[in-house]
């Protein structure tokens, strides 16, 4: 089965084309500048042909490059999907990486605390999430559970063997039973002790009568409501000049007239 595609056949096509017409120009040109001069006629015919080949030659390889353009075209366009398909798909990735990532972190967050100092358990937890990065670098990080990886770093800087070692000191539940059931261990009573003596009965207080209270002191008279303000004073009339309130026909002292 052949691999050529219908695009390379078309353009295949086109080259041969091209060759042809530039072919079939040459040969009228040639023919043309092989005629004598009294053959002006026959020489006019051949140039015609000679021009629709040489057209034709044209027109081909603007097609043919055309449809090369378009191929790369589409090619950077199938390159750019493909590229913001992988960028997608990394992007995905590194989201999921970062929270499986996190479910694991998550809890050596409560645990090494509890088992740590505070300046020991900072140290520690550093370790712990530096190494913790190594692993999400692993192909099968995601493939592998959160508890698994909690595990390997449980055992890997020993965190939990406090708890471990208080479970292996904790007697079980047989031995108890044992030690409840043996009367040499059992819990030797006490005996009460003496009631603790009466305190004395509290001295009678003195009471007092009615009548021999002091009466009540007399209450001062509420004082007498604040008089009105005064209405605020009017405000002062403008100044007019007394040359300026004579009445018509009256001249100021001093002018003509006067």
């Amino acid at each position: 089965m052949s691999d050529v595609t219908p695009i390379d056949a078309a353009l295949e096509g086109l080259s041969d084309l091209a060759a042809c017409d530039l072919r079939l120009a040459k040969r009228f040109a040639g023919r043309i500048e092989a005629l004598p001069e009294d053959e002006d006629g026959k020489a006019m015919d051949l140039a015609r042909s000679y021009q629709r080949m040489a057209r034709s030659y044209r027109q081909t390889i603007v097609v043919q490059a055309r449809l090369r353009r378009e191929l790369k075209a589409e090619a950077r366009a199938d390159e750019g999907d493909a590229r913001a398909e992988r960028q997608a798909a990394e992007r995905a990735r590194v989201e999921a990486v970062g929270r499986h990532r996190m479910r694991v972190r998550r809890h050596f967050e409560r645990a090494v605390w509890d088992e740590y100092e505070a300046d020991d358990a900072q140290e520690v937890f550093n370790d712990l999430d530096a190494r913790l990065f190594e692993f999400a670098d692993d192909a099968d990080f995601l493939d592998t559970p959160a508890e698994a990886l909690i595990a390997r770093l449980s055992e890997e800087f020993d965190i939990g063997a406090g708890a471990r070692e208080a479970d292996n000191d904790a007697p079980d539940a047989a031995t108890r039973s044992e030690r409840d059931d043996d009367p040499a261990e059992a819990p030797v009573a006490v005996a009460d002790e003496p009631a603790a003596a009466a305190a004395p009965e509290p001295a009678p207080t003195e009471t007092h009568s009615p009548e021999a209270e002091p009466p009540e002191a007399a209450t001062e008279p509420e004082p007498p409501p604040r008089p009105p303000d005064p209405p605020p004073e009017p405000w002062p009339e403008p100044y007019i000049p007394p040359w300026e309130q004579l009445r018509p026909g009256q001249r100021w002292p001093g002018s003509s007239g006067w």
